[in-house]
């Protein structure tokens, strides 16, 4: 059992390791049964009780509402049309059917199931009255407003209060089951990365020279984890430029021209660009804080944040005012970013922009350049902030000129910082040239400066000329046939 030296033999120090190893994987496995059989239990909750709720209160709120049984209701009212009555009933029997299926649930709380006869009731009301309306439009000719006022309006708040109680309690119900199943995954990674560090532990303590690989397979090790990873960073460089828009001639009504250079492989830069109507388009450039795969994550995040608001807010300001409550507000996007959000309608010639701390803009008219400046804080910093917008006219053929902040913080090898007024400086001396030319003479000044220093920060470029709409046939042969164009 003991060498010569009086210390426990490898025999025994192997004996001991195996037991130990054994009673760890033990522990590790009772961990990982009661953390399935728990998170098994409450996905089986989610999936029997969230889901079908999450069902039936959509489908109950469409047919109550949207091309539902009130859209045929007032139709019928207002119109005679038969075939309203029809579809109206059977939106009624629809509602009735579900809110039945939804009672069978199980757990359905005193408030849930009061809420959902009040829904009930008043379908049962619109039923009658429209009833009445019929037999009033059977027994006479004419049927007066004050008549059929009667049963339009009457107090619909117990509704309303109704349709919000079950939304509130079904999102309450979700958002506790996230939690606890959270909690779940987060308790079976701790115990486990216990269990672990113990296994480690008694494995480096006993045995660490057993472990020990030579330098040479270290080396080889990290060489291939250097090879993966830089394998990943490529792949992940693919997905994020796959996400930015590409330049695009704007239908002939806009050219577009992008420079995105990120600091390392990916960056904390995106950009947008959206003809969300025709002639009009919609230009979103964001700066995250910070670089590389930190700031990449948070362009994840913002992307995915505007584009569900790109296409059906209406103006840049509450775009953008969206975006800050929902990152203030959101403890899981602990981040802020300044961002800019221009709106190009070519047509009526006017720009609407709004700058979320974003440094200033360039739009280069036929005399002069008009700086873009900002009109609020960053995203991210403090709720309830107002983001006000501006309106710019422009004339066909101005340009505009938009960047992030990553070319104003380039040092030279003198430690020189590149000064804002020095990109004015440049984009005046190129002034008479297209977008690209500008750009491109740019970032030509930018890395004449660095001279072989490494950059500091990711730098985005996108220029923009505007043409010249097309006048439409119809307006032509007019005038040339000699007729006014109304």
């Amino acid at each position: 059992m003991y060498d010569s030296h009086g210390t426990i033999s490898a025999n025994k120090k192997f004996a001991v390791m195996t037991v130990l190893s054994t009673l760890n994987i033990a522990i590790i496995a009772v961990i990982l049964f009661w953390s399935f059989s728990s998170y098994r239990s409450q996905y089986d909750y989610y999936k029997d009780q969230i889901v079908p709720r999450q069902k039936f209160i959509s489908a109950i709120k469409t047919a109550f509402m949207i091309d539902g049984l009130l859209f045929h209701f007032y139709n019928y009212i207002f119109t005679g049309d038969t075939k309203h009555v029809d579809e109206f009933h059977k939106k009624q029997e629809f509602v009735f059917e579900t809110i039945r299926e939804y009672k069978q649930l199980a757990n359905i709380s005193f408030e849930e199931d009061r809420a959902l006869n009040v829904i009930y009731f008043y379908a049962g009301v619109y039923a009658q009255n429209l009833g009445l309306i019929i037999r009033f439009r059977t027994e006479a000719d004419i049927i007066s407003i004050n008549e059929i006022r009667k049963y339009l309006y009457f107090n619909q708040e117990d509704t309303v209060n109704a349709f919000n109680f079950i939304e509130s309690n079904f999102t309450l119900m979700e958002r506790e089951t996230g939690t606890e199943m959270d909690d779940t995954l987060v308790f079976f990674m701790m115990m486990l990365i216990l269990a672990l560090a113990i296994l480690l532990s008694s494995l480096v303590l006993l045995n660490f020279f057993f472990f020990v690989k030579p330098l040479n397979s270290a080396f080889v090790e990290l060489k291939q984890r250097d090879d993966e990873l830089s394998t990943d960073l490529r792949l992940a460089k693919k997905v994020q430029l796959s996400i930015l828009s590409k330049d695009t001639a704007g239908s002939g009504l806009c050219r577009f021209y992008t420079k995105y250079l990120p600091l390392a492989y990916i960056g904390g830069d995106y950009y947008d660009i959206l003809e969300y109507k025709p002639g009009r388009f919609r230009v979103f450039l964001a700066d995250a804080s910070g670089h590389g795969v930190q700031a990449a994550l948070i362009t994840l995040l913002i992307k995915g944040e505007y584009d569900k608001l790109k296409s059906w807010i209406d103006f840049p300001s509450d775009i953008i005012r969206t975006l800050n409550d929902e990152f203030v507000n959101n403890q899981s996007l602990p981040s802020f970013f300044t961002c800019v959000i221009f709106d190009i309608d070519i047509r009526s010639q006017e720009i609407v922009y709004c700058s979320a701390g974003h440094p200033d803009q360039y739009l280069l008219t036929r005399n002069t350049i008009v700086p873009l400046k900002s009109t609020s804080r960053p995203i991210g910093i403090a709720p309830n902030t107002e983001y006000p917008s501006e309106t710019i006219p422009f004339s066909h053929f101005d340009r505009l000129i938009l960047l992030t902040d990553g070319i104003f913080e380039e040092f030279n090898r003198q430690q020189e910082i590149w000064e804002e007024t020095r990109t004015k400086e440049i984009v005046l001396k190129n002034y008479a040239k297209p977008v690209e030319k500008i750009i491109d003479a740019l970032m030509e000044e930018v890395d004449s400066f660095l001279a072989g220093a490494p950059r500091k920060d990711d730098i985005t470029l996108i220029g923009i000329a505007f043409n010249k709409p097309p006048v439409p046939k119809k307006a032509v042969s007019r005038k040339k046939s000699g007729l006014s164009a109304n």
